[in-house]
């Protein structure tokens, strides 16, 4: 087909469908734990999953209770770091002084040490803040879950947490481990360092307090309900657990006819919703594997498709975005609406931008498929879950660059959408099929 140049060309949007296929997009997602004593000669570095993007980091200090950590220790970090960065994991950073649940043996006598521990820590972390996706804890409690520990009165938790978010110059999220502790620590904070401060949940589903995690099923409510109305500023996740009750009961401790549990179907509906309401971005992808392993088994109806409820939350965690419709406003604005069908929301900034690119077929005019781009004024961070959002590309805008596209290409002209990382240039793909090199929306013909 053959244009005539600077005719006027007439729009036709694409069709388009959400893909049921993962998308391997940073800081969301599944993930493994690696444990390194920074004591010892560091091991053979190795990624567990590929597929995964994001990596939860346990150090272990607890050999350096008594003394600065070494300087052999820190380059042991610093290569760790370098390794994950290298293949382009996201990570979740949790050094700690206790990995057997014996903290009270395992830290310093005092503050002093841990302050001088972090200061050394924040060093690291400020290199390696933009691939870091959360700090998680103050160092301190069995296994660095804050809990078992002599440092966590309220004078305690605030001193350490300030300390730890300046070592680390307000660089990365902080997560601390329970809403009681938010509650303590936030209330020391500037506003700035405030919206730094998250929790991670190790216990979720497996009770109604999350196994302490609230401190009771009423606070879980409360919090639940804030946190989608007003705390959705950095990424929450842990690991779930099998809901007590219902193991007793698979392991015969419970007699099924004494004590109801509700329905498979009633159930699976409340833990997904829990899930949505946490606005989870993270999980580990191998605990707790008694629940994991249900999750498998159990097949849904997602939009007419059978898939696992496993999968269908390892599609959901964090953001998930898919252009639904496009709209063309003839003189005003190309529009694309974008859904945000995910548990939760991007957390670092994004750049979004439309390109025009010749259609042309003709494998003998190849170099003649050149493309122009427009950065348009849209921040992705702004895209809550649940929510549908609207990219407007200007008709001045769009006509400028339709005008310089048609003194140089006679074909067809396809406009695709694309999302990228503004910090490293990784692309963030839609959810959309046929995505991989950004959504086609429509062509001018």
């Amino acid at each position: 087909m053959i244009l005539r140049k600077n005719r006027k060309r007439k729009f036709q949007k694409n069709r388009l469908c959400e893909s049921l296929e993962d998308r391997k997009n940073p800081g969301r997602g599944w993930y493994h734990i690696y444990t390194y004593d920074l004591s010892e000669e560091l091991p053979e570095l190795y990624i567990a999953c590929e597929e995964e993007t994001i990596a939860l980091l346990l150090i272990d200090i607890g050999q350096f209770r008594k003394e600065r950590i070494s300087e052999a220790a820190m380059d042991y970090l610093k290569e760790i770091l370098d390794f994950f960065h290298k293949h382009e994991k996201k990570m979740i950073l949790r050094p700690v002084y206790d990995t057997t649940g014996n903290s009270m043996q395992r830290e310093p006598a005092s503050t002093r040490l841990i302050k001088e521990h972090m200061k050394q820590l924040g060093t690291v972390i400020e290199t390696f803040a933009p691939d870091i996706l959360v700090v998680q804890g103050i160092l301190v409690g069995d296994w660095g879950e804050m809990h078992g520990s002599k440092f966590l009165s309220e004078e305690y938790l605030t001193e350490l947490a300030d300390a730890y978010m300046e070592a680390m110059h307000g660089t990365c999220f902080l997560a601390v481990r329970t809403p009681s502790q938010w509650k303590t620590i936030i209330k020391s904070l500037n506003e700035r360092m405030k919206k730094q401060l998250v929790i991670f949940n190790d216990g979720i589903l497996g009770s109604e307090t999350d196994l302490g995690t609230f401190r009771s099923s009423e606070e879980r409510r409360n919090w639940l309900k804030m946190q989608a109305d007003t705390l959705s500023t950095g990424p929450v996740g842990g690991e779930v657990v099998l809901c007590q009750k219902e193991y007793k009961k698979a392991s015969g401790q419970i007699d099924p006819y004494e004590e109801k549990l509700p329905d498979k179907e009633t159930k699976n509906r409340k833990d997904m919703e829990i899930l949505r309401k946490m606005q989870l971005t993270y999980l580990n992808s191998t605990h707790d594997q008694k629940l994991l392993d249900k999750w498998k088994s159990q097949m849904m109806n997602w939009d007419g498709h059978q898939t696992s409820m496993y999968e269908y939350i390892g599609l959901h965690l964090g953001y998930r975005f898919i252009i639904r419709d496009i709209v063309w406003k003839k003189n005003k604005f190309l529009e694309a609406n974008v859904e945000n069908s995910g548990f939760a929301e991007i957390y670092e900034e994004t750049e979004c931008v439309v390109e025009f690119r010749n259609a042309s077929k003709d494998p003998d005019r190849a170099e003649e498929k050149k493309s122009e781009c427009i950065s348009l004024d849209c921040d992705a961070r702004n895209w809550k879950s649940g929510t549908m959002n609207r990219i407007q590309i200007p008709t001045d805008r769009l006509n400028q660059y339709i005008r310089n596209v048609n003194k140089q290409w006679n074909e067809e002209i396809e406009v695709c959408l694309h999302l990228r990382c503004k910090q490293d240039g990784r692309p963030i793909l839609f959810a959309n099929e046929n995505a991989e090199n950004g959504v086609l929306l429509g062509t001018f013909r």
